[in-house]
Parts: structure tokens; C-alpha cells; sequence
């Protein structure tokens, strides 16, 4: 399709109410972003090790021990009743060393009915930790932790359920990662740590003093201590960057409270604890372009047009050819 200049022309008069520039606006604005905050903190070496050595559990998990047992039943506090309960089971544990399965004689002796039909076990025990949602019992506990190796088999043990006897059935050994390989990890950990507690201070603090102030944006940059900047034009459909360029900005921009009484827009959440607080600097509304503004959009709406209109001769044509 050709276009000539005198067809762009009488197009642009005919249609030139359609040609405007959006309305646009220069903006001052400040940003408390917390990921800008954590890259400009320090974290040592030595408090990462700190912050590792006292958060082991985090990266490190202890051994543990899968175990069985034989229980039988006894009244604690009765002396002579313990001694027969455990003279019972050291004859059983001698039994278990000449030969005889440990999980036999559990099904047959044992009072545990939770475990004595799976042979007494009792799965993973861990060291005991008072300070566990379900600590596991001490006195088991530091019986099983004490025998050498898988297969170990105790001597009696007292709980506040009865005697035991203990076996070893799986040592699982202790696993993670060590301190060099989670150095980096724990260093952006912190520094993100220190940083989300700044940021929320600073938020108050922007929060604030932009609303005491609603006229300018200065007394909240001097108590925040974050930088006032200002911006390029920025248009209603278009902003600058990912900050800028977010639907929520661009409505605080060229919304009444904003752009025509002057005041400072709200804190706006861009991202997770990423907010920005602006107000109008310099505000155009629409306003009219010239030809040479949009001479090519002019060429393509000419030649789209004329292109269709070329398309449904055609399609007539070979209709009536049919």
C-alpha cells in the first residue's frame, strides 16, 4: 500500500482531536526497600559462627537410634517387685546371647502392648531434651545412648512404666551441613534479619512525618534519613522502571489528593516490605500532538485501513468468480 503525504495530511486534520500526549507528572519520592537495607549491613564471620553454634539444630541433625524393648511392668516404688522384674529380664537377655531373637522373646514377654507385637520396637529414640514438645524418657534415653553399636542389648533399665530391657537396632548417624557450607546462608540470613527490623522502624517514622506534613517531603527524609529523589516525566499509562512503572504509584500520582490539592500520597506497598512515598512535583494534562508527532501511526492506520479495504475486494472478486 502506498501513502502519500497529502493523504497522511488531510487524515491528521480530519481526525487530529484523536493525536494527544497523556498526562504526565514529575514526581518527588521516597523508597524503604528492605532487601537495599540487608546489602548495606555488615555481618562477621565470627557472628555467623555464633549465630550457627547456637542454632545447630537448624543445619545439624544428632544422631539417633532406632531401638526395641521388652518391657515388664512394676510398681517403682516397691523395691523387691523391681528386683524380680529385672532378674527376669537379665535371665532373658542371656537367653538373647546364646542365640535366642530378641523380638521373639519380646512377643512373648513383653508388657507393652503398643510394641510387643512388632517385636518390641520402639522406632527412633532421640537423646533426651527436656525442652522437646515429647521428650523422650531420660532414663531409656541415656541407656540407649550409651551402648556402643547396633545389636547392643542393655542391662535392666527403671521407668516410671516398669523394667526394660533395650536393644540397638539402627544407629543413624549424625548428618548436615557444616559450618562452611551454610557461612553464606546464615550471613544473608542475619543481614536480612537486621535490615527487616530497620525497616519497620523506618516505616513508622515515613508513615509519620509524611502525614504530619503533607506538603512536603523533606522533614520525612531528615528523620528517615533516606534520600529524597525526582523523576522524569512519567505519564498516566507509562511510568519508569519496576518502582515507578507500578499501577498502584501511577493511581497515588494522578489522583486528586495527589496531583491537584498537593499533598503526599499514603506509603505505597510495591513488593514485600518494599513501600514508597511520593508527591507532584509538576503536572501537564493532556495536550495535543502535531503531525510530526504521529505521522508514522497516521501511515500505519492509513495503510491497515487500506489494506482491509483491498482484502474485502478480493474476497468479493473470488466470490464471484465461485
Amino acid at each position: 500500500i502506498e501513502v502519500s503525504d497529502e493523504d497522511v495530511v488531510s487524515y491528521f486534520d480530519e481526525n487530529s482531536g484523536n493525536y494527544n500526549f497523556p498526562e504526565r507528572a514529575r514526581i518527588q519520592y521516597i523508597e524503604l526497600d528492605s532487601k537495599a537495607l540487608a546489602s548495606n549491613i555488615d555481618v562477621t564471620e565470627e557472628e555467623a559462627q555464633f549465630y550457627y553454634d547456637d542454632n545447630t539444630a537448624l543445619y545439624v541433625v544428632s544422631e539417633q537410634r532406632e531401638a526395641s524393648h521388652i518391657l515388664l511392668e512394676a510398681d517403682v516404688d516397691d523395691a523387691n517387685q523391681v528386683a524380680e522384674k529385672a532378674s527376669v529380664l537379665k535371665d532373658l537377655k542371656l537367653r538373647i546371647e546364646g542365640g535366642e531373637s530378641f523380638a521373639d522373646l519380646a512377643r512373648e514377654f513383653s508388657e507393652d502392648i503398643g510394641s510387643s507385637g512388632n517385636g518390641g520396637s520402639l522406632g527412633i529414640i532421640a537423646p533426651f531434651d527436656p525442652s522437646d514438645e515429647y521428650p523422650s524418657d531420660q532414663a531409656l534415653a541415656d541407656a540407649l545412648y550409651q551402648l556402643e553399636k547396633e545389636g547392643s542389648i542393655s542391662d535392666p533399665v527403671v521407668s516410671a512404666a516398669g523394667v526394660h530391657l533395650l536393644k540397638v537396632d539402627r544407629v543413624i548417624e549424625e548428618s548436615g551441613k557444616p559450618f562452611e557450607e551454610v557461612k553464606d546462608d546464615i550471613i544473608a540470613q542475619m543481614q536480612q534479619d537486621q535490615a527487616d527490623t530497620e525497616y519497620f522502624d523506618l516505616r513508622e517514622i515515613l508513615s509519620e512525618q509524611s502525614f504530619d506534613s503533607p506538603e512536603s517531603l523533606e522533614s520525612a527524609s531528615d528523620a528517615s534519613g533516606l534520600e529524597l529523589q525526582n523523576s522524569d516525566w512519567i505519564d498516566v499509562t507509562n511510568g519508569s522502571g519496576p518502582v515507578l512503572s507500578n499501577r498502584q504509584v501511577l493511581a497515588a500520582i494522578f489522583s486528586p489528593d495527589v496531583k491537584d490539592e498537593g499533598n503526599n500520597s499514603e506509603l505505597i506497598e510495591v513488593a514485600d516490605r518494599h513501600v514508597v512515598v511520593l508527591r507532584v512535583l509538576e503536572y501537564e494534562g493532556e495536550r495535543p500532538q502535531t503531525l510530526d508527532d504521529v505521522r508514522d501511526q497516521v501511515i500505519d492506520t492509513l495503510k491497515s485501513e487500506r489494506a482491509g479495504e483491498a482484502l474485502d475486494d478480493l474476497a468479493a472478486a473470488a466470490v464471484e468468480r465461485l
